[in-house]
């Protein structure tokens, strides 16, 4: 657990979240923390912009059931903490949701995300280096009504980068597929003065197929 950091500063890239350690203490209290670890706290007060080399030492360590404490560290005893500039950007979140309607069913509207934009939170490293945000891939067939579903955010980069929001809503509207024919509709030339271009028939039939409410 890092805590302390600079609100102006992000990490550059990903740090350690896991070390190995030898607990030494009690039968029943080692085995009570070994269901439920405790964690290594680490702060991060008036660290500088880049490089900075952390010595861990066990002390650090917080047990979920005292008195149990760290005898070794099984890792190397230190860790780099590379930090850059914190820095914010808004996304488009573009949808990777293939829809596909039943038979006799046809989509009246695009697949429409809520929200349709995310903003990202982290190093101006990382950030510059995220080109778009996109849902994960699904693919749903034979729909037959209107659906609104949650639609887990594609995660591409670390834990370094923060993220609003791990969902969005996804809506899309159905209806039924149906067919009309007109009878008798005028046709006509768009040049009717023209003597070199005369038009037969001057009446037609029209079959549509398409959205019942359409």
């Amino acid at each position: 657990q890092y805590e302390n950091l600079n609100p102006l500063l992000a990490f550059k890239k990903g740090v350690p979240y896991n070390i190995s350690l030898t607990l030494k203490g009690k039968g029943m209290e080692l085995f009570r923390e070994k269901r439920d670890l405790g964690y290594f706290k680490i702060s991060l007060k008036d660290f500088p912009l880049g490089k900075t080399k952390v010595l861990l030492d066990p002390s650090f360590y917080q047990p979920s059931m005292p008195p149990v404490r760290v005898s070794k560290i099984n890792s190397q005893n230190h860790i780099m903490v590379d930090l850059d500039t914190k820095i914010s950007k808004k996304f488009a979140i573009h949808s990777k949701i293939e829809a596909k309607a039943g038979q006799n069913f046809t989509l009246i509207s695009k697949v429409k995300l809520d929200p349709d934009s995310i903003t990202l939170e982290g190093s101006r490293r990382l950030i510059r280096q995220i080109k778009e945000i996109q849902t994960e891939p699904i693919i749903l067939e034979n729909i037959q009504k209107n659906i609104q579903m949650q639609v887990k955010i594609r995660r591409q980069f670390g834990p370094a980068v923060n993220m609003e929001k791990d969902y969005v809503n996804a809506y899309w509207k159905v209806d039924t597929l149906i067919k009309r024919e007109f009878e008798n509709i005028s046709v006509s030339l768009l040049r009717p003065s023209d003597p070199l271009y005369k038009l037969s028939p001057t009446q037609a039939k029209v079959i549509i197929t398409g959205a019942k409410s359409t």
